[in-house]
């Protein structure tokens, strides 16, 4: 993959839950906020670090003295703040929550089970809900794509500001790939060239010649996407092209009547 300097990432979600959660079971739950909007009312803080394009972790902190039931966007992006050396040229990247028995239900450590996609145990279903009790934090793994095509790979010295996947792309089938993987439902490979295609306007011939080195001191290169793994994004993609025509017929039909 071209290294280049700006990044957007789909972030995924098979989980590795970890709460800093003591007696979870006491905490009363009684107020809700949405994720964005607690961060723009100051009582929440999340932060993003990202390993590589694939990988990276989301803690989210209650800054304040009550406890929240913490709603989660079925998808999100993370935009990187400007910083010498990188600016405008860092990756901005993108994810999604898969629902699932957040931290906090239980106490002490979370990790989702046979029903992870399943909604929170009553609260919610699309990306889930997680209690946090007061100046807690709650940390998840995630599993990503790219969503900028030839730029530079995230590492961990880069930081990020979590914003709505929808600021980052207005493409409907990715903002649907991207809470596919947040799901856990697409392999990671087919949705990444899922998005490139719709995302980057790369063609499937392309994607099907891009190559990349396995190791940084390789001498040689291969394919970047397997046969296999292009066979199943093309699928996917026709999928949620039906898809995204059928929800822009069934909204005209609702906005202007359906003709006789």
């Amino acid at each position: 993959m071209k290294k280049a300097v700006a990044l957007t990432v789909c972030f995924s979600v098979l989980f590795a839950l970890v709460a800093n959660v003591a007696n979870a079971g006491e905490v009363n739950t009684s107020q809700t906020v949405d994720l964005f909007e607690g961060i723009d009312q100051g009582v929440l803080d999340v932060k993003i670090v990202l390993a590589n394009s694939k990988n990276g972790r989301v803690t989210i902190k209650n800054k304040s003295d009550v406890p929240f039931v913490v709603k989660l966007p079925e998808t999100f992006a993370a935009v990187p703040l400007a910083q010498v050396g990188s600016g405008s040229n860092s990756q901005s990247v993108g994810g999604g929550f898969g629902g699932g028995a957040g931290p906090g239900m239980q106490g002490g450590m979370g990790m989702l089970g046979g029903n992870q996609w399943g909604g929170n145990q009553g609260l919610g279903q699309g990306g889930g809900q997680w209690n946090i009790p007061p100046e807690r934090s709650i940390r998840q793994n995630i599993k990503t794509v790219c969503l900028e095509h030839g730029k530079r790979d995230p590492h961990r010295g880069m930081k990020y500001e979590i914003k709505p996947l929808t600021e980052v792309t207005d493409k409907s089938e990715v903002l649907a790939l991207c809470a596919l993987v947040g799901k856990g439902i697409v392999d990671q490979h087919v949705a990444q060239a899922a998005v490139w295609h719709y995302n980057n306007g790369l063609s499937w011939e392309e994607l099907s010649n891009k190559r990349h080195k396995p190791r940084v001191d390789a001498m040689y290169t291969v394919p970047y996407f397997s046969r296999e793994q292009l066979v199943k994004a093309v699928s996917l993609g026709k999928k949620l092209e039906e898809n995204t025509a059928k929800k822009e017929q069934s909204s005209s039909e609702q906005s202007y009547g359906v003709p006789e």
